[in-house]
């Protein structure tokens, strides 16, 4: 699943912000499939996936092109994690209140990478995730 999520991502998108977010979407499938509790899912991807994309991409044929590029990609992920108080096993997502669409905008605005969410590989990502979360199963 790592490397089919990556060069699946690779089709489109040469930039790890790109290919580590169709990786992220493949195994987020794959958690919800198997059933993995969602408030998991992040702090699994950073912990146990990321690790064997970075083995993977370090046997691929550019890991010099891509190595020095992957850290925005993993503090975003992890800062966003933290601030929703789901970076370690036992968390439960937490949101500011109010989180309206107002709230909800300039926040996921804050999360892009040039003020337009969702439309990069990072965000993208963590905006369906924070939805999923915020759903709580229903």
């Amino acid at each position: 699943l790592v490397a089919l999520g990556i060069e699946a991502g690779r089709v489109t998108h040469s930039h790890p912000t790109g290919f580590l977010g169709s990786l992220t979407a493949a195994v987020f499938t794959a958690y919800a499939m198997e059933e993995v509790p969602v408030p998991e899912w992040g702090w699994r991807f950073m912990g146990e996936v990321l690790p064997m994309a970075k083995q993977y991409l370090k046997s691929s044929r550019d890991w010099n092109d891509v190595k020095g590029t992957m850290e925005p990609f993993e503090k975003k992920f992890a800062r966003y994690l933290k601030l929703r108080g789901i970076d370690k096993p036992g968390g439960t997502p937490s949101w500011p209140t109010p989180f309206g669409v107002a709230e909800r905008d300039k926040f996921y605005t804050s999360l892009s990478f040039d003020g337009w969410g969702g439309a990069s590989g990072d965000d993208s990502v963590l905006i369906a995730y924070d939805a999923v979360l915020a759903c709580n199963g229903s």
